[in-house]
């Protein structure tokens, strides 16, 4: 008899997700301007626990460097990402959430918020598939470019349940929101522009050359001043309860 032995993750097995083989990739295309690629496409570039610390990872150390003030986070291969790998989220996460009913829904969701609470602004650059997690995640960014043949959606809406992020209602509005809850379809491009998720749809062909173009204005901006925008923009919905909401 007697308890079932539990495994305990320490600081040292968070940090060691960042010493997995990469799951991204980056390279500085413009000046100011980082650009972060999920580099697993044989997997549609679903998240992992080693993806997503990468990524927080390589977001937080943009956020100090003095030469970097927008970063850009896309998907390699045909899609931007097409959900969360469950196979490979197991073991430790990207960093310690409190070991209750819902832990991995909060780690989740304290994921989206990190790349929120960034002083620098970080731009979704979406193309083919962009489900589930891959939703979630260009939806935590600051600006969000879409491919007009995209497919965004959460299909997990069928008949798993609702999003770990539950930011539809203040992104798109009821309406849209509950579109996208109650039809659990996946939106193109335009649409998404249409339901205020994306700021602008391109064809394929010509996204990562118009979203170099906005990555080169926002860059233009000191990265104070950038900061301060951005914040604006949060705190006032958080002063509406987005955040309580969202937790």
């Amino acid at each position: 008899g007697g308890l079932a032995q539990k495994r305990v993750y320490s600081a040292r097995d968070y940090a060691s997700l960042l010493d997995e083989p990469a799951e991204i990739e980056v390279d500085r295309p413009a000046q100011f301007v980082s650009r972060i690629t999920l580099s697993a496409p044989a997997r549609g570039n679903r998240t992992s626990h080693v993806m997503r610390a990468q990524l927080l990872n390589q977001l937080r150390l943009n956020d100090q460097d003095p030469d970097v003030r927008v970063s850009i986070v896309r998907g390699a291969g045909e899609h931007f990402c097409q959900g969360v790998d469950v196979a490979l989220s197991r073991g430790a996460l990207p960093f310690f959430t409190e070991d209750s009913d819902g832990q991995l829904i909060r780690n989740a969701v304290q994921t989206w918020f990190e790349i929120m609470d960034l002083a620098k602004p970080v731009i979704a650059q979406v193309h083919g598939e962009c489900l589930g997690s891959g939703m979630e995640l260009a939806a935590a960014c600051d600006l969000v470019y879409v491919a007009e043949g995209a497919q965004i959606g959460y299909p997990e809406g069928r008949n798993m349940g609702l999003p770990d992020f539950q930011i539809y209602p203040w992104l798109c509005g009821m309406r849209n929101a509950l579109s996208i809850m109650l039809l659990a379809e996946t939106m193109d491009g335009p649409t998404a522009v249409r339901r205020d998720f994306a700021n602008r749809a391109f064809p394929e062909a010509e996204l990562e050359a118009e979203v170099l173009k906005m990555a080169d204005r926002v860059a233009r901006i000191p990265a104070d001043l950038l900061a301060y925008n951005k914040r604006s923009v949060h705190r006032a919905f958080e002063a509406q309860g987005m955040r309580a909401n969202l937790r």
